[in-house]
């Protein structure tokens, strides 16, 4: 499976999907962050918060950031929402 995600090409996404959900009946969550063209996960991480999806955008790093044009998620995700914007440039 290692070689198998090694092989594929490197992830340059253009617009993003971000979800949160639960990993177990009561409040422990999770975030998915897919590219939405490819339809590809490139990115799971606990929780929901700021913090839990700063590695995300660390991962992709300003280059690819920068690339993002447009983010779609529940309009209740603030956290989220409060993230993508700290991490994208203006």
């Amino acid at each position: 499976m290692q070689a198998r995600l090694e092989a594929l090409p490197e992830a340059q996404p253009r617009r993003l999907v971000m979800d949160e959900f639960a990993l177990y009946k009561g409040h422990r969550y999770a975030t998915v962050v897919m590219d939405a063209d490819t339809r590809r996960v490139l990115w799971v991480g606990e929780g929901r918060s700021r913090e839990a999806i700063r590695p995300f955008f660390d991962w992709l790093g300003a280059e690819r950031c920068k690339r993002i044009e447009a983010v779609a998620m529940d309009m209740n995700s603030k956290r989220l929402a409060t993230a993508v914007r700290n991490a994208m440039p203006a």
